[in-house]
């Protein structure tokens, strides 16, 4: 037992008659103090943590005397709110230990209760939770860092898109000024020598076909022509080749899309008529565009075969998907897909942006 209950200047009540032993079996910092603020004793995890020896060093001391001014003004905030109100507080403080380590603590003040004269003091009980805190601030620059490097890696993404239109620029070009101005000299030639008609028809086809293969790879041409027009030619064309009969149900105006948003919703539908073409073995698509809530809604329903779209992107096997999934994050967009059941006889992928 210590010398407080022996020391004249503890006067008044002394909980270390009572409680003593108690407060020393608890690993947190506890003291107390009478209505004048003044400490009337404390377990030795406290003088411990303030460099005491014994009880008599701070019994009759106030705070600022043990502790720096500025870490014995934090740690008596509230405390008359305590004496005054004869209610507890809690509060998480932030105070340096005696060798000048910051150490942060959740903090309960209860006020000390006699039922002749009410409240007659406080007791302070300090748990350490600087474990906690560093596990926070560790956790803060971790998310800090993480949204970094994820706002970096959709930098990288977008730049790749706009490398992969780049791309399709230069091809598009090549194959129109090369490509295409050669297969037309041959053509002209080949009128020239009075060649086979069926032979200049076939060269007049595939000039036709690099010409179209060249507006549709052409972000230029994608960018000079309205949404609208471009998917009706989109299905004009599918419809052409293929079993699988698609239509159009078009209610946006094209003021409402921005040239980029209309270049990636362009190729979503590309990348979707075509995977529907190739693996949904059905009969009918339906392409619907509309504004819902100042948003644009895309909507591609299809008869084929259903498909996990997450679960297929996960497998990251199909550039196609990885690409659609990257064009909807370039247009912070969402993306769901409900597969058909009995109610619903159509397959929707839903992109919202």
């Amino acid at each position: 037992m210590d010398n407080l209950k022996n020391n004249e200047t503890a006067k008044g009540f002394d909980l270390s008659d009572h409680f003593y032993d108690v407060f020393n079996a608890i690993p947190d910092l506890v003291f107390y103090k009478d209505r004048s603020l003044k400490i009337k004793g404390a377990n030795k995890s406290f003088l411990k943590f303030i460099g005491a020896q014994s009880q008599s060093e701070i019994v009759g001391k106030d705070m600022p005397s043990i502790l720096n001014a500025v870490d014995a003004l934090i740690l008596e905030e509230g405390d008359m709110k305590v004496i005054g109100t004869s209610e507890s507080i809690n509060q998480s403080v932030a105070i340096e230990d005696s060798n000048k380590v910051v150490k942060w603590f959740e903090i309960k003040k209860t006020p000390i209760m006699c039922k002749l004269e009410g409240c007659i003091g406080l007791l302070t009980i300090m748990s350490d939770i600087t474990l906690v805190k560093e596990v926070q601030e560790t956790q803060k620059d971790l998310i800090q860092e993480l949204q970094e490097t994820n706002t970096e890696l959709q930098k990288v993404k977008g730049q790749l898109l706009n490398a992969q239109e780049n791309q399709r620029k230069k091809i598009s070009s090549e194959l129109h000024d090369d490509l295409g101005q050669h297969l037309t000299a041959i053509k002209y030639s080949l009128q020239k020598n009075q060649i086979d008609s069926s032979i200049i028809q076939l060269v007049d086809e595939g000039i036709g076909k690099i010409r179209s293969l060249s507006r549709n790879i052409s972000p230029v041409y994608l960018t000079n022509n309205s949404l609208d027009n471009l998917l009706r030619l989109h299905v004009a064309k599918v419809n052409k080749a293929q079993s699988i009969e698609f239509s159009l149900d078009y209610k946006l105006e094209e003021a409402e899309i921005e040239a980029t948003s209309k270049l990636h919703l362009f190729r979503i539908i590309q990348e979707v008529s075509n995977n529907i073409i190739k693996h949904s073995k059905g009969s009918k698509c339906i392409i619907r565009l509309s504004s819902e809530r100042n948003q644009t809604v895309l909507e591609i329903l299809d008869d084929g075969e259903s498909y996990n779209f997450f679960e297929e992107l996960q497998k990251a096997t199909s550039f196609g998907l990885l690409t659609i999934n990257e064009r909807i994050k370039s247009l912070k967009g969402s993306i769901i897909y409900f597969a058909k059941d009995e109610q619903d006889p159509f397959n929707i992928l839903k992109v919202v942006v």
